[in-house]
C-alpha cells in the first residue's frame, strides 16, 4: 500500500478483500488522495486503474476491481487539485482585495 494513505506499508488482508479494504487498513486516504484513479499492480508489472470514489471519499461500492492477493500493490495517487493550496490562495486573494479596497487602489 503506497501513495496518499495515512499509513503506507505492507498489510495482511483477509481473504476476499478488495483495494478499498487495503486502503482502510492503511488508515484511509489522505486529504490529497484521488480515489478515482487507484492503481493496482501485480508482480508481473501489469496494472489496473480502478475508481473507488471521488477525491478522498469512497463511493457506495468499495468492492471494485480485483480481489487482493499476495504480491499486489495498491497505489493511491494525489489529486491534481490540492484543496489546501486552493484555500490558501483564496485567503491571499481576499487579503489583496481588502487592501485594494482600503487604499482605494
Amino acid at each position: 500500500m503506497v501513495g496518499e494513505v495515512n499509513r503506507p506499508g505492507i498489510f495482511n488482508l483477509e481473504p476476499n478483500s478488495y483495494a478499498a479494504d487495503a486502503i482502510a487498513m492503511a488508515g484511509g486516504p489522505t486529504y490529497k488522495a484521488d480515489l478515482a484513479k487507484v492503481v493496482v499492480s501485480s508482480p508481473d508489472q501489469s496494472e489496473e486503474i480502478i475508481a473507488l470514489g471521488k477525491g478522498n471519499k469512497f463511493n457506495d461500492n468499495p468492492a471494485t476491481g480485483p480481489k487482493m492477493e499476495e504480491g499486489l500493490t495498491v497505489y493511491v495517487s494525489e489529486h491534481w487539485l490540492n484543496w489546501e493550496k486552493v484555500t490558501r490562495f483564496s485567503v491571499i486573494l481576499g487579503i489583496i482585495s481588502a487592501i485594494k479596497t482600503l487604499f482605494k487602489l
